[in-house]
């Protein structure tokens, strides 16, 4: 979003890694990378900063930065079984698959942010459900509003719109 500053980027992805190639040359690869200022982040051995990023992040759109202040809400739930969720094994494994987010949109007034996918819960808050609202400026952005959009449970969204006009939230998903 030019006014922003920023570019969203929305998938399958726990984390974002930064190549080694990069170490110490730009902000989200620095000498910070995995200390308590980014507490978000890992140095890897390999001197690669790995990013805890949950289906969606937000990069500087200038630099291609990640945005240390976006931190979205992580993907607990077992994601939707054929749309990108995996079944968890029945050895008791908790590994499997969470979903991905396939559609993000901006209200008119670019306050909030809206992010649709295969995903099925975000930070365990009981929420089923496959779509949700985000902020998208000031010291809250990337987490969940109060009100969060509603579709019915188990149905993946696979694309969303916003209407300019009246910034109502239209969205097409199935099964």
């Amino acid at each position: 979003e030019p006014s922003l500053n920023l570019l969203y980027a929305g998938g399958d992805f726990d984390s974002i890694q930064i190549p080694s190639g990069h170490r110490l040359r730009r902000p989200d690869n620095d000498a910070s990378c995995g200390t308590p200022q980014h507490k978000d982040s890992v140095l890897t051995p390999q001197n690669r900063c790995i990013w805890k990023r949950s289906k969606i992040v937000a990069y500087d759109a200038r630099t291609g930065v990640v945005d240390p202040g976006f931190q979205g809400p992580t993907s607990t739930g077992p994601g939707l079984i054929g749309n990108g969720g995996k079944a968890c094994s029945s050895s008791g494994s908790t590994t499997c698959g969470t979903g991905a987010v396939l559609s993000i949109q901006l209200s008119p007034d670019k306050k909030q942010l809206f992010a649709s996918g295969s995903f099925s819960e975000m930070d365990n808050n009981g929420h089923k459900n496959t779509i949700m609202a985000l902020y998208a400026d000031g010291p809250n952005r990337g987490k969940l509003t109060p009100w969060q959009p509603q579709a019915p449970n188990g149905i993946p969204i696979f694309d969303a719109k916003v209407s300019p006009d009246n910034g109502m939230l239209f969205a097409a998903g199935g099964g």
